[in-house]
């Protein structure tokens, strides 16, 4: 976990926030040790196994994408910040962004507002496009996955930013999405995660390890596999806008238009 905080409009002491910001970082460490099986474990169709509030938070936003394989862990980063969110919120402060990696959760009371930053590639050096958030609308999540990032991908988008209703959810369908702008591709090389990282949650899956020069046609059919999940009715009303950058390419799709 390595988070960004940032509080406007503060009710008390920074140092007593610093304290309760490590007492719930601890908490939820702990919580997830204890489910980090389950979490480990592919979505079932019956019920959760998961004990904590967190982690079944975690399982309900990758559910919520109907992807088969993907696992809670999709959700984890923006569940976190969430999570730290909620508890910053309960304190009376006005504005709060838990930046969790790059998931982003926000909190916003009337008269603020939120302006982020949307990457145009993971890499240290990108672009970056400013977005404003008001307290009257109804994103209070951003993530973004793509190739290059924090989490293995097996699309091709340089990046992909979900804005949601949450960052659990948020988070959970930023990896779904970008794993549908997948293509094979003679300039797409992909590797089994398991013989570079065994203990990861999805040891059994191919992802990108590198993507060369793609051409017009591969670049069309990647956003094209993007375009087809976006029109799934099942989670319409779950994400507002989703921004996707394929080679130095951008695409913005809005709630009204997927």
């Amino acid at each position: 976990i390595t988070m960004v905080i940032t509080i406007e409009d503060a009710k008390e002491p920074v140092e007593q926030t610093r304290k309760r910001i490590a007492k719930t970082v601890y908490r939820i460490l702990e919580e997830l040790a204890e489910d980090m099986k389950s979490l480990k474990s592919y979505p079932v169709e019956e019920a959760c196994l998961c004990k904590s509030q967190i982690a079944q938070n975690m399982w309900g936003s990758v559910k919520l994408t109907g992807h088969r394989w993907l696992t809670p862990m999709a959700a984890v980063a923006g569940s976190v910040a969430d999570e730290v969110a909620d508890v910053l919120a309960a304190t009376g402060a006005g504005k709060i962004i838990v930046n969790n990696g790059g998931d982003i959760s926000i909190r916003i009371k009337e008269g603020h507002q939120v302006t982020i930053g949307v990457r145009s590639n993971l890499g240290a050096k990108a672009e970056m496009e400013p977005y404003s958030i008001t307290c009257r609308s109804p994103i209070r999540g951003i993530a973004t996955s793509g190739f290059g990032g924090r989490s293995y991908t097996q699309g091709v988008a340089d990046s992909l930013t979900v804005f949601a209703g949450s960052a659990s959810v948020a988070d959970a369908f930023a990896t779904y999405l970008a794993n549908m702008t997948h293509i094979s591709s003679k300039h797409v090389k992909e590797q089994l995660v398991g013989t570079f990282d065994p203990e990861s949650d999805i040891a059994d899956q191919r992802v990108v390890t590198e993507i060369g020069d793609l051409d017009k046609e591969e670049i069309e059919r990647a956003f094209s596999g993007l375009e087809r999940a976006l029109r799934d009715p099942l989670w319409k009303d779950q994400i507002y806008k989703v921004i996707c950058y394929i080679a130095g390419c951008k695409k913005i799709y809005e709630k009204e238009a997927i």
